[in-house]
């Protein structure tokens, strides 16, 4: 199963709200995102239990819930941050970047090309500098698939008829 949803990320602030919350779901959930410019693609993928699905999507659903419920130290978010912007700079060295994506992705936030290095800077600088209530409020809004913000959707591969029903039946999510 895979539940996600569209995430305005026009400020600096959102991106960084966006991959501190990813980041920090990712030590439960097998959650993804992906930053384009003004917005971004937040994705859990859920491996459906054969036994009880049911079960398996309420539990998750339960989880973003809580996570998204629970203030998080300012020093787990600055390790968070940490960890987010270390990690895309092993990767980018590990892929052979020459740091094209990068500078690719400053760019979608610049509308000059000085502006390049301050949207960088922005970016990381926003990681860093994260509010455990604004990551709470934003999370509670944008990643609660009951009470925040609609939008979410979901797709299920190799689940009957009859699962994908009850499935629906669990969240107000739209097929």
């Amino acid at each position: 199963l895979m539940l996600g949803r569209v995430l305005p990320t026009a400020t600096a602030q959102d991106r960084s709200l966006a991959r501190l919350a990813q980041r920090v779901l990712q030590e439960e959930l097998d959650a993804r995102l992906v930053v384009r410019g003004d917005v971004s693609i937040f994705t859990v993928r859920v491996p459906l239990s054969r036994r009880d699905p049911e079960g398996t999507v309420t539990a998750t659903v339960d989880a973003l819930r809580a996570l998204g419920s629970t203030r998080q130290p300012a020093q787990r978010l600055f390790q968070a941050a940490q960890l987010w912007l270390g990690a895309r700079v092993v990767q980018a060295s590990l892929d052979g970047e020459d740091w094209t994506a990068l500078f690719s992705e400053a760019i979608d936030l610049s509308s000059r090309d000085e502006d390049v290095p301050t949207a960088l800077f922005d970016d990381a600088g926003g990681m860093l500098a994260s509010d455990p209530e604004a990551l709470q409020a934003w999370m509670g809004r944008w990643l609660d698939p009951r009470g925040g913000e609609p939008g979410w959707q979901w797709v299920v591969a190799g689940a009957s008829s009859a699962d994908q029903r009850k499935l629906a039946r669990l969240t107000p999510l739209a097929p």
